[in-house]
């Protein structure tokens, strides 16, 4: 597993085009000033409250479960299955 040092140094390899949602998650993971070294930003209100996560493999596996769960919560709710996602 990268480090955090790692992924910050190399971080125009990671982001994702448009919304950049690694990026998104992993500001959960980084102080205030990691974020910023990336382009994030905190509100003012919730700077002084904002606690990283600590990045282990298991912190991380947590919310790549989490996210999994968010994806086919909203998948159900459209009533979308995988088979309707393919091109024909």
């Amino acid at each position: 597993m990268k480090t955090i040092n790692e992924i910050l140094e190399n971080y125009e390899e990671y982001e994702t085009f448009l919304d950049d949602r690694f990026g998104v998650r992993l500001c959960s993971f980084l102080t205030v000033e990691q974020a910023e070294k990336i382009g994030f930003a905190f509100k003012d209100e919730y700077k002084d409250k904002h606690i990283p996560k600590a990045w282990t493999e298991e912190n991380v596996i947590e919310q790549l479960k989490e996210d999994i769960l968010f994806g086919w919560e909203k998948l159900a709710m459209k009533e979308v299955f995988p088979q309707d996602l393919c091109m024909k």
